[in-house]
């Protein structure tokens, strides 16, 4: 047993032997070695070198992935440690301002040889050179990692504006779009913005008999007519009560085809374009010419009420003075007609007298178009002096409105002996 150790022991010592003659042999023939396991690169090729101490290693030795060791060769800027210079660095990279001020802290070599014996040679002096080459590095990785810190927050300082601006686009975008329906959020139009607007893409066929039924008078279009023989474009046809709509794409059609059917039907059918009218007058027999506030009246009427429209919104449709009352006929705007009916009346400065409406509006929006007689109303009245408004109408947009009263000069306040609302709207004829 003893003889068996004392082998062993023989054994070792030669090896190592052998290993310490090895490596004097590489290091005198110039053959470079893994730090590590002091083999060479001949048969494994692939090593990396420390940045600090400048010594080669396997990449297996290292611990080191193939790839990351690409990336260090690519890339001039990228630093790589090995184990044995690493906790003299990692712990002392922190923030640049810090290794600044260590920079300022370390003296000149020039100010260390002018100062001799002074207490900053002295400390200098104390000084290993390979700290001062470790304070070196570290300060350059320092300012290396402030400027890429810089760098980058610019860059995502820029990225943030932009994505500020597209947020700020989106919400301008989202507040103009209408909420929920969007055919309840649509503006309402007045009937005399509806006038206004020219729709020149219908045609209207009558027949000049007028014991002649419309019926017959459709008929006799699509069996003698197609939109290919005439050359226009027809989106449809309607019998209304009035005689035969015709809807086309635009007015050059209208015109082709109102051309052609006057040269091919003569005097069997009239052709013509339909046009919007206003609605019947609301009093029989109006004298238009006898109500000296016309000019004021709307204007009057938005201030005084508060209704906060333009004047656009408002239009004077007659005005009438019968016996010894003045009326006058508006249109309005819905939302201003449902503010109105909400408050019961409006109220409107006359030269030095202010008149105050008192009808309730709830009869008119049940149904009745002559809304009750006030109490204490001093005038009665009576529903055959009006002329009759157009019933059957399914979508009352319109709505006139029409204020009698009695001027007095001695009070401040007159009541109105009667308000009418009236709900009409506009037709084709």
């Amino acid at each position: 047993m003893h003889d068996l150790i004392l082998c062993m022991y023989v054994v070792h010592i030669v090896s190592c032997s052998l290993k310490l003659r090895y490596a004097a042999y590489k290091m005198a023939s110039g053959i470079q070695a893994c730090a590590r396991c002091s083999d060479n690169f001949i048969v494994n090729t692939k090593n990396i070198s420390c940045d600090f101490c400048k010594k080669l290693f396997h990449h297996h030795c290292a611990e080191v992935d193939d790839k990351l060791a690409k990336v260090k060769r690519d890339c001039a800027g990228i630093k790589w440690f090995c184990s044995g210079c690493l906790p003299m660095i990692n712990g002392k990279l922190k923030m640049a301002d810090f290794g600044e001020a260590v920079f300022n802290r370390i003296p000149e070599k020039s100010e260390v040889k002018m100062v001799s014996g002074s207490r900053a040679s002295r400390s200098s002096a104390s000084v290993p050179e390979s700290d001062l080459a470790v304070l070196e590095k570290e300060i350059e990785c320092l300012v290396r990692e402030k400027n890429l810190i810089d760098k980058i927050a610019n860059e995502r300082g820029y990225i943030v504006e932009i994505q500020k601006k597209l947020i700020s686009d989106l919400e301008d975008k989202f507040r103009s779009q209408p909420v929920g329906n969007s055919s309840k959020n649509k503006d309402c139009v007045s009937y005399s913005a509806i006038v206004k607007k020219m729709d020149h893409s219908y045609l209207l066929i009558k027949p000049a008999d007028r014991s002649t039924s419309y019926k017959t008078v459709e008929n006799d279009f699509k069996s003698r007519y197609s939109p290919g023989a005439l050359n226009v474009n027809i989106n449809k046809t309607k019998l209304t009560k009035n005689g035969l709509m015709i809807s086309c794409n635009s007015k050059k059609d209208v015109e082709t085809l109102k051309d052609s059917l006057k040269s091919d039907l003569g005097n069997k059918f009239d052709v013509c374009e339909p046009t919007k009218m206003f609605p019947n007058d609301c009093f029989k027999n109006p004298g238009p010419d006898k109500l000296e506030f016309v000019d004021s009246f709307v204007d009057d009427l938005i201030f005084n009420n508060n209704l906060g429209v333009n004047s656009d919104d408002i239009k004077i449709i007659s005005c009438y003075k019968v016996k010894n009352t003045k009326n006058v006929v508006i249109e309005v705007v819905p939302s201003v007609f449902n503010l109105l009916s909400s408050k019961g009346g409006a109220r409107v400065a006359v030269g030095e007298t202010t008149v105050t409406s008192a009808a309730a509006a709830g009869a008119v929006l049940e149904g009745s178009l002559l809304a009750p007689r006030p109490e204490g109303c001093p005038t009665p009245y009576h529903e055959n002096d009006f002329s009759p408004v157009h019933r059957g109408y399914q979508n009352r947009e319109t709505t006139c409105v029409t204020n009698s009263y009695r001027e007095s000069s001695t009070c401040a306040l007159a009541v109105l002996p009667c308000v009418n609302l009236l709900l009409t709207d506009n037709y084709y004829s």
